[in-house]
């Protein structure tokens, strides 16, 4: 086995985390005061990453090795040696060494060459290493000859100084800068990105926000992993007054020729003679997430049921023949590149299930496909929506694409090519306003102004921005998963998942402006739900309702109401157990709802479905013809090694 130092390390990016010193004497883990006692002679003096002694979640942006130290196995339960095995590490078979504590801590390395994309979680005590020295010291403020560039995509060039706007599509302005950045060039850009190359060397500058925060889109393990060095400088509010907005400063010599892409917002300083560039960035950092993932109606058997290890995230609909579509995401362990997008169909009411067609961009990445919707317009046409993103960015930097059918009563339909909606992310089914209109709830997590509202007023051909509601404080915000009804005042309302619980949000206007998401009065964990207005013209809610509003996913219930949701009626409980989630649903024309959720993703593995009315509802009970509970739509049974033995 060679050495740590003959391999090329990889470029983690990890909220939240700190990259130190592997070497005696320094902190472990951010959550707890072991101090390591000995390190593998191999990997002394190395970069590690810094987080929860529970475990950190890096994605690798540059293919590389990476280590994993954790607890021989045998010697301590937590260790995560077989778990890792299953990941595809290797054992270096390094002697061991006494990281910390007693001998029930002593530990082996682990090993493994990562591609761009991948998710490295090993979990539980286990030590990511990088075979790159870590500089112990920041460098001071470097004030010399700045560099020239070019900017591949749109921009503006202003001077950084109080009160000026910071970014191109958002009204962002600066607050007080620090002397050292006071005055020089600003670069104005997207919020979602930019893409540069250097013409001529010098000094770049970059701020981004602080990784001390873990919910900050912070991209200091990337600029890092590209050269840049930290400043020697205090952090800063930026603007606004969330810790979120308080930023670093990155800085880096960069040579001509060197191009940089950033696929989260950063704000560059200093550069002069700014042109715009007339060539594309290379592939090699070019995003695939833009390429649509295309059907395939006949997957290989790395897609079946017996391998898969993890799924969920589901979605139905209901073809005017009775027919039954159901879509949901699976593949890898968890949320990660391996992801993939499965539809299947019923002809016999929900009793038996076909595979129809596996969306899948990249196979083993780094795109991932994610958060799929099923949606019959008022034309009859059935939409396929889903999300793809480079694994990691959380639905940060992502894409709505769909493809269609106009012939959903047959299982054999033909599907149109896939085709881009927009930015963001949209997993909840659209509404039809009274006046035609088609109003599709995306999102843009974690950024403000989040809870977009995108319309369509030609049946889907065009699509385009409305208006957007945001969650004030940034703490409270989350994957948005919002969903809009139109009231009988023609007001609509939107609920949107918080940190709190649900949200609400109100339009007057159509869906041009919107009030700030704020708490409402429906009790809920941090979860999605469901909402829809039935023929009856009564609102359904299918919600968590676990015993004294406790915040768990338990105890999913469906409930009515006859106000716009003032008050809620009924209570049917369609699964009572600790882990039922992410309902959506559909009405078929004689009253029957439909509702489909998952089960235990990574365990059991289940997609489910429950049948009803809105008597059921009110009564509490399945009681009318047809009723169902807990019907098994699909389970896969590939054996997911995160999860412990039971």
């Amino acid at each position: 086995m060679s050495l740590a130092a003959d391999h090329q390390a990889a470029v983690l990016e990890c909220a939240g985390c700190e990259r130190k010193v592997f070497e005696p004497g320094e902190k472990l883990f951010s959550d707890r005061l072991y101090m390591a006692r000995e390190v593998p002679d191999a990997l002394n003096g190395f970069q590690f990453i810094r987080g929860s002694i529970d475990g950190v979640r890096a994605v690798c942006r540059m293919p590389g090795m990476v280590y994993v130290v954790t607890p021989t196995a045998g010697r301590n339960p937590d260790s995560r040696a077989e778990v890792l095995s299953g990941l595809g590490f290797h054992n270096t078979n390094f002697p061991e060494c006494l990281l910390f504590g007693d001998e029930t801590n002593l530990c082996s390395v682990f090993q493994k060459q990562v591609a761009a994309g991948e998710v490295v979680a090993p979990g539980k005590w286990g030590v990511l290493v990088l075979p790159e020295k870590a500089p112990k010291n920041l460098s001071q403020f470097d004030t010399g000859e700045p560099a020239e560039i070019e900017v591949l995509e749109d921009f503006e060039s202003d001077t950084f100084q109080a009160g000026v706007r910071l970014f191109m599509d958002r009204a962002f302005a600066l607050l007080e800068p620090p002397a050292c950045l006071n005055g020089l060039p600003l670069v104005r850009g997207s919020l979602q990105g930019m893409s540069f190359r250097c013409t001529k060397a010098g000094v770049v500058t970059l701020l981004t926000p602080d990784p001390a925060n873990p919910q900050a889109a912070s991209l200091s393990l990337v600029l890092e992993g590209k050269g840049f060095q930290r400043v020697d400088e205090p952090v800063f509010q930026l603007f606004g007054k969330s810790d979120l907005d308080r930023v670093r400063i990155y800085q880096k010599r960069m040579a001509p020729g060197e191009e940089c892409r950033l696929e989260r917002w950063a704000v560059m300083l200093g550069p002069k003679n700014v042109t715009a560039g007339q060539r594309p960035l290379s592939p090699s950092v070019s995003t695939p997430a833009e390429t649509p993932a295309t059907p395939e109606f006949s997957p290989g058997p790395g897609y079946s049921d017996s391998v898969r290890m993890y799924q969920g995230i589901p979605g139905i609909e209901r073809a005017k023949n009775g027919r039954l579509w159901a879509t949901w995401y699976g593949g890898g362990v968890t949320e990660d590149k391996d992801n993939y997008i499965l539809l299947h169909t019923s002809g016999d009411d929900g009793k038996s299930w076909q595979p129809v067609l596996v969306l899948d961009p990249d196979g083993t990445g780094p795109v991932r496909p994610f958060d799929p919707c099923l949606w019959t317009d008022p034309d009859g046409k059935l939409w396929l929506f889903w999300a793809q993103e480079i694994a990691g960015n959380k639905g940060r930097v992502s894409q709505t694409f769909a493809i269609t059918t106009d012939d959903p009563d047959s299982a054999t339909a033909k599907w149109s090519e896939p085709r881009l909606i927009g930015k963001g992310v949209m997993m909840n089914k659209p509404v039809v306003t009274a006046d035609g209109r088609w109003i599709l709830p995306m999102s843009t997590w974690f950024a403000d102004a989040s809870s977009r509202a995108v319309v369509s007023s030609d049946h889907g051909a065009t699509f385009a921005e409305l208006g957007a509601a945001g969650i004030p404080d940034a703490k409270d915000r989350n994957a948005d998963e919002h969903m809009i009804v139109e009231r009988k005042d023609g007001s609509l309302w939107m609920l949107v998942r918080t940190r709190y619980g649900i949200g609400e949000s109100v339009s007057t206007d159509g869906g041009k402006t919107w009030t700030d998401v704020a708490p409402g009065s429906i009790p809920h964990p941090v979860a999605r739900f469901f909402i829809r207005k039935l023929a009856s013209g009564r609102l359904l809610l299918v919600r968590h309702d676990p015993p004294n509003n406790a915040k768990s996913r338990s105890h999913l219930t469906a409930f009515l109401s006859d106000d716009d949701g003032r008050t809620w009626k009924g209570g049917l409980l369609l699964d009572e157990r600790n882990g039922p989630s992410y309902p959506d649903g559909v009405q078929a024309p004689d009253g029957s709802i439909y509702v489909i959720y998952d089960y235990l993703r990574e365990r059991d593995k289940q997609i489910l479905m429950a049948v009803f009315n809105e008597e059921d509802v009110l009564e509490g009970k399945f009681s009318s013809p047809g009723s169902r509970q807990r019907a098994l739509i699909n389970q896969a049974s590939g054996i997911n090694p995160t999860v412990p033995d039971l």
